[in-house]
């Protein structure tokens, strides 16, 4: 679906966010790959080419990533894979277990766990990666629960919203709506075990017309119980978009204000001592004080993905397409070098739009979304370019609220001072004082804003930052 919303490049709306955006943002390019890292952040199992449900947003062919012989993920395929990653990095940072539906092939997720357990024992590799296994949970079997527990493996379960919302959007092969088996599985599964440790939830045109904000869902899921929602957009896959006529215009010129609104609020949200927003503002401190990145989402290079029958692809959106196929876990020890190419050169530089995008030097956007929003070119695609720099924008307008307010701001710096993950990845740690002390460095107040002294400020502050926050 070719979308003609892309002519202009986005730009923070007050030269106050900018200032700050830019004192903050760390100028050196960030160098992060498994070319010269013997670390990979991401591994994904994509163990099931089989689904139990039929979302009308789906990209993988409901489940079967369009493959004619739909199957799960032998164990033997597992261990070779899991062997064939120990034998090229040091360290797994973050598991994944996908499909389709993974809980379909518990097998795989028990063989998996174990002999992670074991490469760890064995030192084959640093440390017992985070597990994590996304589940649309619309089954719940007993051997599922028990290696949920067994593994200590997060959940992360996918549930788009209120029962007209989700029953939508999120079908059973019968074409039935799945919300009253997925909510009482997540409750049964919350009491058992502690997990799903996060909901994700597809922010669609749907939520939109029907009077749903990006705030009013998240907080709806909220009321599970969870500790963490993460809110997401799709491209055009399965023609969704092109189903919805205007009502998907409508909704794609106000992503910007609905995601903004949802950020400053988690930034109030948390200055008053409610943390369920913490990790999302977490992520977008961290991003800031890590720099600039030249590409876009970095498959092929800090995540990688494995599908059914042991081929390797940068991305699970990439499955099936043969030049992205960068070898096979069964019959091959090392990496197809000229597949990774495109994947380490996917450059920003390469679009005017993006060159003269003001949050260029931080975006991560997702190169499915970017062929399969568009024409099937690598092409920005303006649901994620909004979205994106609403939410930075919106965290940037929330620490310049804070800083007003002398209570709220030490709480603020307290809660964000320290950027360290549960996911297993070794981060810098902000001190608090310093972190403070900088900030109220590059505010400037109104009367200052143009003078010399507060250029010279914020230079001074700038080359502080970059001494201070280096990751």
């Amino acid at each position: 679906m070719n979308i003609e919303l892309n002519s202009l490049p986005m730009k923070f709306s007050s030269p106050e966010i900018l200032t700050l955006y830019q004192a903050l943002l760390k100028q050196e390019p960030l160098i992060s790959s498994f070319s010269n890292v013997n670390s990979l952040p991401e591994l994904v199992f994509m163990i099931s080419a089989v689904c139990n449900m039929r979302c009308a947003y789906c990209y993988a062919d409901f489940g079967t990533f369009n493959k004619e012989n739909r199957k799960l993920m032998s164990t033997d395929t597992a261990v070779a894979a899991l062997d064939f990653f120990a034998e090229n990095f040091d360290t797994l940072e973050v598991v994944k277990i996908s499909g389709g539906e993974p809980s379909l092939n518990t097998d795989a997720i028990e063989s998996i766990s174990h002999n992670l357990r074991n490469l760890a024992e064995q030192q084959r590799i640093k440390a017992y990666p985070h597990i994590c296994i996304i589940s649309n949970l619309f089954k719940l079997e007993s051997d599922f629960v028990e290696a949920v527990k067994d593994y200590d493996l997060s959940v992360l379960a996918s549930f788009d919203g209120p029962p007209n919302i989700h029953n939508e959007l999120r079908l059973g092969n019968d074409l039935k709506g799945t919300f009253e088996p997925v909510y009482n599985n997540i409750k049964k599964l919350l009491g058992e075990t502690g997990q799903p440790e996060i909901i994700e939830c597809i922010y669609t045109p749907i939520h939109y017309k029907q009077g749903w904000s990006i705030l009013d869902t998240a907080n709806y899921l909220k009321s599970f119980g969870i500790n963490r929602v993460n809110m997401h957009f799709v491209a055009d896959f399965q023609g969704f978009y092109k189903r919805l006529g205007n009502t998907f215009f409508d909704y794609a010129n106000n992503i910007r204000n609905l995601q903004r609104k949802y950020i400053y609020q988690q930034v109030i949200n948390l200055c008053n001592g409610d943390s369920f927003g913490l990790p999302v503002l977490h992520t977008l401190l961290e991003r800031l004080l890590k720099g600039e990145m030249t590409n876009y989402c970095p498959i092929g290079q800090e995540t990688l993905t494995v599908d059914i029958d042991g081929c390797i692809y940068p991305c699970c959106v990439l499955i099936g397409v043969d030049h992205s196929c960068m070898g096979n876990v069964l019959k091959t020890s090392s990496f197809n070098k000229l597949a990774r190419k495109p994947f380490t050169q996917n450059a920003k530089a390469q679009h005017i739009i993006c060159t003269e995008c003001d949050i260029k030097s931080i975006c991560g956007a997702c190169i499915g979304d970017m062929i399969e929003g568009t024409d099937g070119s690598l092409t920005p695609f303006r649901i994620s370019c909004e979205s994106q720099i609403g939410m930075y924008e919106d965290f940037l307008e929330g620490i310049i609220w804070a800083l007003a307010r002398e209570s709220e701001w030490k709480f603020l710096v307290r809660e964000l001072g320290s950027l360290s993950s549960k996911a297993g990845r070794t981060h810098g740690c902000v001190s608090c004082s310093h972190f403070s002390k900088e900030l109220k460095n590059i505010i400037p107040s109104k009367a200052q804003e143009k003078s010399i002294i507060y250029k010279e400020r914020l230079n001074n502050s700038i080359e502080r930052l970059k001494k201070m926050y280096s990751i």
